[in-house]
């Protein structure tokens, strides 16, 4: 008993002296000037999400297998330059630089969902003197996919109605009725709050009112011309101011 009991203290000093000798070597070996080379390095280190989905284009949705959901997606990751002195961990996952194919790094497992907070931790490898060593972490969150954004409705309003914005979160939108009614919805609220001259109109608002709403909503457009327009009346106002005293002078050389 005596024997076991000696045999397992011995195995655990003989371990931590291990450990320890090893933790020692690699603070010696692991210098500032070699971490700020390593951060230099990793530092060019990129990355690219891939959006794999169902529905890419309107057309798509004949070609769903059956029983596939048209808005199921999810996000994979490709890294570039990673060096032989890292290795990269996503989540549970590590990739190493033996694994690199034509100088990218793919995560294709991770069946990322858009809005997910993604953090990318790239270390350094035993070779570079400190390996485990974080030396970068990369952050950031996934954008959603809205499939509605490739439907004939949403075509070139993909900026106006955030229903057809193609990064939306319509997660809440449980079919194709519901989300026209909801663009309907946006497109009322837009024409409220962006009244045209027709619209004023139909509603039979006054002339000067229509005409002030649609001015003071297409700035953009009014500004320019309004600028255009003083220009020009200055530059009439020059040449009449000129043709005046052309008239003078001649009509005092009669005299």
């Amino acid at each position: 008993m005596k024997k076991k009991i000696f045999i397992v203290v011995y195995a655990i000093f003989i371990f931590l002296f291990i450990f320890n000798f090893k933790v020692n070597a690699q603070e010696k070996t692991c210098t500032k000037e070699i971490k700020n080379n390593l951060k230099q390095i990793a530092e060019q280190i990129d990355y690219e999400t891939v959006l794999n989905a169902y529905v890419k284009e309107y057309s798509d949705i004949k070609k769903l297998p059956a029983g596939a959901m048209k808005d199921t997606y999810h996000y994979s990751l490709i890294l570039y330059n990673v060096m032989e002195e890292f290795f990269v961990e996503v989540g549970e996952n590590t990739k190493y630089y033996n694994e690199v194919k034509d100088g990218k790094l793919y995560f294709n497992n991770l069946f990322l969902a858009g809005g997910s907070n993604v953090k990318i931790r790239i270390y350094a490898t035993y070779k570079t003197g400190c390996g485990g060593e974080l030396i970068r972490i990369i952050k950031f969150r996934l954008p959603y996919y809205n499939v509605y954004s490739v439907y004939p409705e949403c075509e070139g309003y993909q900026d106006k109605y955030k229903v057809c914005s193609k990064t939306s979160n319509t997660s809440a939108i449980a079919n194709d009725e519901q989300f026209k009614a909801e663009l309907e919805k946006e497109k009322r609220i837009y024409d409220e709050k962006h009244p045209t001259v027709e619209t004023a109109i139909k509603k039979k608002e006054p002339f000067y009112i229509s005409f002030k709403n649609w001015y003071l909503n297409n700035k953009d457009l009014t500004i320019p011309i309004t600028i255009s327009f003083i220009i020009l009346v200055i530059l009439i106002v020059i040449k009449t101011k000129r043709d005046n005293k052309s008239r003078i002078k001649v009509d005092l050389g009669d005299i």
